[in-house]
């Protein structure tokens, strides 16, 4: 038998590491385009299935040590229920399930009047819907949490750095098989919607799948994990102001699933050159950069980017795509900086990925303030981000990023 070098075992665990990010991208792509094919509300809670992807992420990188058991025996189990319940979904009449609003339709309270005969299947109807959606989505997370239990095992045999960059090869592979979004060019571009604010039926299933959620994170958390609380706004941060970016270069450029492909595998082109350039940036401090990455949010909420119309198409794609995604590099440069430090690959990136989930959350704001406002909400936890860094750099507290002791970062 040939001896096993530690040449060898590190190619070998970089095959590993880009073949289960490659499967799990590609499963999280296929969820999201079956998932709301066949079961019609998670058309409308668009964001759902990717929101379960990274709370299962995050999960399965913290319980990284079990992953001889959840990957190998729980992973291919689920993945066959899943597969199951949604091919089955007409079958078991799931497929047009619905979720009404119940101070439209008289649901809540005494004196039903006309509307009495109606309400009881209204609400059977409701409380199935709140069902469907809460337990589809728990079991994507389930999925993904055993899937990436092997995912965090094998980043931590890696520097942090190295590790990533690994993890974000995979996404350049896949992302032409992602669904189209056809918007208005409108900054509030919600048609389906009698005025502005979040509609009753949608705080409900956001509300219960928030709280449900702790679930799987306070376990983490009480099974020895840690929340590196920089890393986790970074993480809502960055999911805004990428939904941000697809959309406005959507708006501006046209909507196809070509256009949104490229400007996908250009986004994730751009965190990859973040993490090669973050070693050659280490001059740079953590202030500057977070003072240029405020400065280029403000001036993408500022700039009207119909103005760019006036411009041949040439040019308005260059300079659309620069103005919306300088944010986006800025913010990649700060994380790579921040993760090559990281005490633990599967922390750090856990703590990233919850706060994406709570992204994702907020990122129902803008059926209230616009699409726009994205930019100051993102904003407002980029400074919380850097609030946190501060203290733990003046505390010397050192949870999974162990900045404190590195004084000319600041």
């Amino acid at each position: 038998m040939a001896e096993v070098t530690p040449t060898t075992v590190n190619k070998r665990d970089a095959f590993e590491l880009v073949l289960i990010s490659l499967l799990a991208l590609f499963l999280e792509l296929a969820i999201i385009r079956w998932l709301s094919t066949e079961v019609r509300i998670f058309a409308y809670f668009k964001n759902f299935a990717l929101m379960a992807s990274f709370l299962g992420f995050g999960t399965g990188c913290l319980l990284h040590q079990h992953s001889e058991r959840m990957f190998y025996t729980w992973f291919p189990k689920l993945c066959i229920y899943l597969t199951l319940i949604i091919a089955l979904a007409p079958l078991i009449g799931i497929t047009h399930v619905i979720f009404v609003d119940p101070r439209e339709f008289f649901l809540l309270g005494s004196g039903l009047g006309d509307h009495e005969a109606a309400s009881a299947p209204s609400i059977f109807e409701t409380l199935k819907a709140l069902i469907v959606i809460v337990s589809l989505y728990f079991m994507v997370v389930a999925v993904f949490a055993c899937l990436c239990t092997k995912l965090g095992e094998l980043l931590n045999r890696f520097k942090p750095l190295t590790g990533y960059s690994l993890n974000s090869y995979r996404p350049l592979v896949t992302p032409f098989t992602a669904e189209p979004v056809e918007l208005s060019t409108d900054d509030w571009p919600f048609l389906f919607l009698k005025g502005r604010g979040i509609p009753f039926h949608y705080l409900v299933p956001l509300f219960v799948v928030f709280l449900l959620s702790l679930v799987p994170v306070r376990y983490c958390l009480a099974t020895g994990g840690q929340l590196d609380w920089q890393l986790f706004f970074m993480g809502a941060a960055f999911l805004l102001i990428e939904t941000k970016a697809v959309t406005a270069l959507g708006l501006l450029l046209g909507s196809t699933w070509l256009l949104n492909s490229i400007v996908i595998a250009a986004i994730l082109l751009m965190i990859l050159a973040a993490n090669m350039l973050a070693p050659s940036c280490t001059g740079a401090s953590f202030t500057l950069l977070y003072a240029l990455l405020s400065l280029t949010l403000l001036v993408d909420f500022i700039f009207p980017l119909s103005v760019l119309n006036r411009l041949e198409w040439i040019y308005r794609v260059l300079t659309g795509a620069t103005l919306v995604t300088c944010p986006l590099f800025i913010a990649a440069l700060i994380f790579a900086k921040m993760f090559a430090h990281v005490k633990s690959s599967s922390g750090g990136l856990a703590s990233n990925l919850f706060g994406a989930l709570v992204g994702g959350l907020l990122e129902y704001l803008d059926m209230w303030t616009g699409l726009r406002s994205l930019n100051l909400i993102a904003l407002a936890l980029y400074l919380l981000s850097f609030w946190f860094l501060l203290r733990s750099h003046r505390s010397g507290a050192q949870l999974s990023a162990p900045l404190g002791a590195r004084g000319e970062d600041f």
